[in-house]
């Protein structure tokens, strides 16, 4: 749940809403309609966390998340539309290179047998956080939320500039 309580925001002595109430409750679901300036996604900014307001406070239930997608073009280039998808998961692709930088050192025929100790004990701890993010199933999950998002298979492969602004959106 989140409580908007007594919101105020202006620019330029105009302002572009005041004292502003609204309880959201979990399953809500709102539609923000108006006028270009009228202060829509500064609303959203001030839920964000991204822009303070004039006046008011927002409570939050703990544990709330909030996502916000702006809405200024964002444009991805140099990349397939499922490299860039991949790219997401930094995290794996990180534990993915250190569990074959701990492998090499391990191939290194100067290593001393307690040196060889900790990397192995390294290399099995990144290779169980590696585990727990199931790299195995990777590639064909993000296909299938690319498949949900609306592209093809044929899509794939594609260079990401190539799509409209509104792909786009669906790519960030």
């Amino acid at each position: 749940m989140i409580d908007l309580i007594n919101l105020s925001l202006q620019f330029g002595g105009k302002y572009l809403f005041r004292d502003l109430y609204l309880k959201i409750n979990s399953g809500d679901r709102y539609a923000l309609v108006g006028a270009n300036g009228s202060g829509k996604s500064s609303l959203l900014k001030i839920i964000s966390g991204q822009l303070e307001p004039e006046s008011g406070s927002i409570n939050k239930q703990k544990r709330i998340s909030i996502g916000y997608l702006p809405q200024e073009q964002i444009v991805h280039k140099g990349k397939s539309l499922k490299e860039e998808a991949l790219s997401a998961l930094d995290n794996m692709i990180s534990l993915q290179k250190k569990v074959q930088e701990i492998q090499d050192s391990l191939s290194n025929s100067d290593n001393y047998e307690e040196n060889e100790d900790e990397l192995l004990n390294q290399l099995g701890e990144v290779q169980s956080r590696l585990e727990e993010l199931d790299p195995y199933s990777t590639s064909s999950n993000v296909e299938k939320i690319l498949t949900g998002l609306g592209f093809t298979e044929s899509d794939f492969s594609r260079d990401t500039i190539e799509f409209s602004g509104g792909w786009q959106m669906r790519i960030a």
